[in-house]
């Protein structure tokens, strides 16, 4: 099992089945999803996306609303 590869796997899923060009990502800030969220965003610009934005969050936070304000003003 590779932690790197779902990263990839989602950022081809993203890229080229869904047809999405720019994406922000959010992660929970532990090792795990670190990796993933890494490994996604490095595949997802190799195949041309653009990341507007990449923050990590508590893993127990339940409220997103600062952190989509931060991307609205991006």
């Amino acid at each position: 099992y590779s932690t790197e590869l779902a990263g990839f796997d989602m950022a081809d899923f993203a890229y080229r089945r869904l047809g999405v060009k720019r994406v922000a990502v959010i992660f929970a800030n532990d090792e795990w999803s670190e990796i993933i969220s890494s490994s996604f965003v490095d595949r997802f610009k190799a195949n041309g996306g653009e990341v507007v934005f990449k923050d990590g969050v508590a893993a127990d936070n339940t409220d997103f609303r600062a952190i989509l304000g931060k991307i609205q003003r991006t």
